[in-house]
Formats: structure tokens, C-alpha cells, sequence
């Protein structure tokens, strides 16, 4: 699934996939720079497929494929149930959460606290449950010690 927004022309609007752009990305193919690299869009020469890629290392890796094809949410149903309860799926047996920063990402996964800077990774590992609430509540805004009651009303209060 993507989002396309029309402005003054058509962007690709995906702040949900990982580490990527978080500006929006002209269908046009103009290349964006942001925190971490440089991203654009290409289309194939010879179908209606869309590319959406990352510079890595000077060179243009497609992270995935796209058409503009319109979709309804019940298109995305399936995948969806896969994806939330499919022990192949790496999402349903991992703690993963992520954060964009600033300067580029934090992100918590399984054992291992994950700090980008731009295109620079450092990884520390998580030495314990108490150590993981720590991080989860200080970085990333999640308290494993409220009760989910708590969240709603201050959510809502």
C-alpha cells in the first residue's frame, strides 16, 4: 500500500516503511535527500511498475514495487491477517519498535538497541527485561507499567 498525496503534483507519501524518506517523494523521478540517504522514484520501461528506491553506497537499490492502480482496504485484508498472526512473519515473534530522531532512528529489536545517525549504526545489546522497560519508556515513549486503562484516559482525558 502506498499513499500518494496530489499537491502541486503527485508524491509517494510513506513514513511507514522502515528506515526511509520522510519527505515527500515526487512520482516524477526528482531525487530527495534526507537524514539517512537519497530516495526517487523510477518506473519500468516496459510495464506499469513503479520502483521505489534507496541510494545505498552510491548505488540505486529498489526497496519495493508499486503500481497506480487504486486499492480498497479490504484489497490489504489478507496480507494484514498474515502479517499479525503468521509465525513466519518475523513482526508476530520479535519486539521491534522504531522511532524516527532527528538525526536519523532508534530502534528496539528483539535484544538489541539499534541508534542511527545518518547512515551510521551503532548496536548495544539489551542486558535485561528491567534494562528493556527503561529503554522502551525513556526513548520511546512506551510504559510497560501502566495499565492499558491508564493509556486510554490520558489518551482521551
Amino acid at each position: 500500500m502506498v499513499l500518494l498525496a496530489h499537491l502541486n503534483k503527485d508524491y509517494v507519501v510513506d513514513i511507514g516503511f522502515g528506515d526511509s524518506v520522510r519527505s515527500p517523494l515526487p512520482l516524477s523521478g526528482e531525487m530527495v535527500t534526507d537524514v539517512t540517504d537519497a530516495y526517487r522514484i523510477t518506473r519500468a520501461s516496459t510495464s506499469n511498475l513503479l520502483f521505489f528506491q534507496k541510494r545505498i553506497d552510491g548505488d540505486w537499490i529498489s526497496e519495493y514495487m508499486f503500481t497506480l492502480q487504486p486499492r480498497s482496504l479490504q484489497d490489504f485484508h489478507e496480507m494484514n491477517v498474515f502479517q499479525q498472526t503468521s509465525p513466519d512473519f518475523h513482526f508476530t515473534h520479535n519486539l521491534i519498535c522504531s522511532i524516527a530522531t532527528p538525526t536519523g532512528r532508534l530502534t528496539m529489536s528483539g535484544d538489541w538497541m539499534i541508534e542511527s545517525i545518518g547512515t551510521e549504526k551503532t548496536r548495544r545489546r539489551i542486558a535485561s527485561n528491567a534494562e528493556r522497560r527503561e529503554l522502551l519508556k525513556r526513548h520511546l515513549g512506551i510504559d510497560l507499567n501502566r495499565r492499558v486503562s491508564e493509556v486510554g484516559e490520558s489518551l482521551h482525558g
